[in-house]
């Protein structure tokens, strides 16, 4: 799935918690679990179980990466996780507790616990992204990867489309 795509299908999951957080009064509610598809698939223009099977491919996707990036002591630095826009759903995703046959020395003269708190709170803001802030942001970086002369011309060429449509819409409001 285009990382577009992956973002947007995000967006609008997320304006659904009991799609994810297992703590929320509805998530146990199938209707209404089924209604929020429709309602993603139709903002994404596919039909609600792909919207629906896409999701759980791209939760699966996101927990494989998120444990890569965990890693073992000793190992290098982990690649910087491109899936960062999916951490909402960690409050309730986390990964089950292992255990080892093999016990450290370390581990066996210190029996002390530590607990740290790890609650991550999203970012709030006064204005979410919406699918066309998303789709230009994602437009940005491929634009400025241009050479000067063929940003201009997109530039150039967005613009006229957005002057395009606002006077076509102009002359429909002034018809009707």
């Amino acid at each position: 799935m285009e990382l577009v795509h992956e973002r947007l299908l995000a967006i609008l999951v997320r304006k659904y918690p009991w799609l994810y957080d297992t703590g929320s009064m509805f998530y146990n509610d199938n209707a209404k679990k089924a209604e929020a598809w429709e309602a993603i698939g139709k903002a994404m223009g596919i039909p609600s179980v792909v919207a629906k099977a896409k999701w759980r491919t791209l939760r699966i996707k996101y927990n494989r990466m998120k444990c890569q990036t965990i890693g073992k002591t000793g190992q290098a630095a982990s690649k910087i996780n491109r899936m960062d826009f999916l951490a909402f759903v960690d409050s309730d995703n986390n990964p089950r507790p292992t255990c080892s046959n093999i016990s450290s020395q370390e581990n066996d003269d210190d029996h002390t616990t530590t607990t740290i708190d790890t609650t991550v709170e999203p970012a709030t803001s006064d204005t979410t992204a919406d699918v066309h802030d998303l789709m230009f942001a994602e437009f940005v970086p491929r634009v400025r990867n241009l050479k000067k002369a063929d940003q201009t011309k997109v530039v150039e060429e967005v613009a006229q489309l957005i002057a395009n449509a606002l006077a076509e819409q102009a002359l429909e409001e002034a018809a009707n």
